[in-house]
């Protein structure tokens, strides 16, 4: 899998350090940039994808997509450049900022499930993310707990170690540590547009997935990426990240089988089910019934739409009145450096 060699410096820039995570076709290494002493993240393929064209393309469409995006919850694009740097061959890296943190996988590993508002004000903020994804005419396609990171406040950060845990790695608290027992106060990033897909209104890009085969986790996709139609929009990652209320509060998806196939089938056939109690009456219930319809004229619009329904369970102490950046982003135009004025980034 590893074929970087710790020490090597890539592009004249990053000094390759431990592995931090490797996923279905790509590898993702702890780096410094030399030439600041900074820390990041540096993405690639793992050695059996090195001959194949589809993941080449994969991963430099992501890389397409990864530039446009500036939302403060999402993994920040530093730099993209070629391993190969050979004529006729080409090996694509991404560098990103390091997030220091841990998945909200590692952290339901430990924990189970989360509280109602862990639930909803996480899930907000990966809304917040999605919106300008969406806007900016791109799908995510697999959020699942893995992909979104809760970061670590900076006086509880240690030096960055040699591994073999990804804690050690990243210089974060284990995830049986205290700080992850209440996320309320934590930013949220949401990682890896690996399965992303470039909607209609963009450049026509060739499919990498084949007809009928749905690309994704299958506990959290939509009953239209299950059968693998060409035309979703962005209510299928809305039926996701409403699946997530669901194992967030519960403590697994809401479809469950022997293998993925099955589980897919279930999300395309059945009616999802309910949130037991105590869930069944909390607002967030109502959230997560409207995000899962299998009927997606009948799921919120948009990511905006979703977020604004969250906002008062994540801030119930808000004045009603006080209205969200995200009911202005519904309309504003997706534009280079929009998202960033609008937060305060330069």
């Amino acid at each position: 899998m590893s074929y970087l060699k710790r020490g090597v410096v890539v592009d004249g820039r990053w000094a390759v350090g431990p592995v931090i995570g490797a996923g279905g076709f790509g590898v993702v290494y702890r780096v410094t940039d030399v030439t600041t002493g900074e820390p990041a993240a540096l993405k690639t393929l793992r050695r059996e994808g090195f001959q194949d064209e589809m993941l080449v393309k994969r991963l430099l469409r992501e890389a397409r997509v990864c530039s446009e995006l500036e939302s403060p919850h999402t993994a920040r694009l530093l730099a993209v450049g070629d391993l190969l740097g050979q004529e006729g061959r080409s090996l694509p890296y991404m560098a990103f900022e390091l997030v220091r943190g841990l998945s909200l996988a590692a952290i339901l590993d430990v924990r189970g499930s989360l509280s109602e508002r862990e639930t909803a004000r996480i899930l907000h903020d990966v809304l917040v993310s999605l919106t300008e994804a969406h806007g900016r005419g791109v799908l995510h396609r697999d959020m699942k707990p893995g992909n979104i990171m809760c970061v670590a406040p900076e006086d509880r950060l240690r030096p960055l170690g040699r591994g073999p845990d990804v804690d050690d790695v990243l210089g974060v608290p284990a995830a049986t540590d205290a700080l992850w027992r209440d996320l309320v106060p934590l930013q949220v990033k949401v990682l890896d547009f690996g399965l992303a897909k470039l909607l209609p209104r963009d450049k026509p890009v060739t499919r990498l997935t084949e007809p009928g085969m749905g690309a994704g986790t299958a506990e959290y996709m939509s009953p239209e990426q299950a059968e693998g139609q060409g035309d979703l929009d962005a209510r299928s990652d809305i039926y996701s990240v409403g699946m997530l209320i669901f194992r967030f509060l519960v403590g697994h998806a809401p479809h469950l089988g022997e293998t993925a196939v099955d589980v897919a089938l279930k999300h395309l056939l059945e009616n999802l089910p309910s949130l037991p109690r105590p869930f069944n009456a909390h607002p967030l219930a109502r959230v997560y019934d409207r995000a899962g319809q299998r009927e997606r004229t009948r799921r919120f619009p948009n990511a905006t739409a979703m977020a604004a329904a969250l906002e008062p369970i994540a801030w119930p102490e808000r004045d009603a009145s006080e209205s969200s950046a995200l009911l202005y982003l519904e309309n504003a135009p997706a534009r280079p450096g929009f998202f960033a004025r609008l937060f305060g980034r330069r």
